[in-house]
């Protein structure tokens, strides 16, 4: 078994974002070092790139670093995010390796937006098909 931490907090609306980030990095001084790595996330809050989803450029950043990691594991992953932006390149590979979906509550609640914010909305990324926009971004 293997651990990924990914403190993204660019997914997060909330005004305490930021804080996501941190407490991913909190639980990673609890997991074993040699079964643990981590994927860096930007540091500011990037760019809608023409999408509508604020934040967008950083979010497909980590996905595609989280993805790339993930790629390079045979055995299962846990994923360990700040906010639920993360589930998405992990359903991706859990699909990939095993043909299922996992467990997951974020596959259980009903997906919200808050303005130019996504909640919740890996299950719509993952079941629908993403926006000419959203797949080859600009700029």
């Amino acid at each position: 078994m293997r651990f990924v931490v990914v403190p993204q907090w660019q997914g997060s609306g909330s005004s305490r974002a930021m804080r996501l980030g941190d407490g991913a990095l909190a639980i990673l001084g609890d997991l074993p070092s040699s079964r643990t790595s981590t994927v860096e996330v930007p540091l500011g809050a990037g760019e809608p790139l023409g999408t509508g989803v604020a934040r967008f450029s950083s979010l497909r950043l980590v996905h595609d670093r989280l993805a790339d990691l993930l790629s390079g594991f045979q055995e299962p992953a846990i994923v360990i995010g700040g906010d639920c932006g993360v589930e998405l390149a992990a359903v991706e590979h859990a699909i990939a390796r095993d043909g299922v979906l996992p467990p997951s509550c974020g596959w259980m609640r009903t997906p919200i937006s808050v303005g130019s914010h996504r909640t919740g909305l890996a299950p719509s990324a993952a079941r629908w098909p993403a926006p000419s926009s959203a797949t080859e971004p600009t700029g």
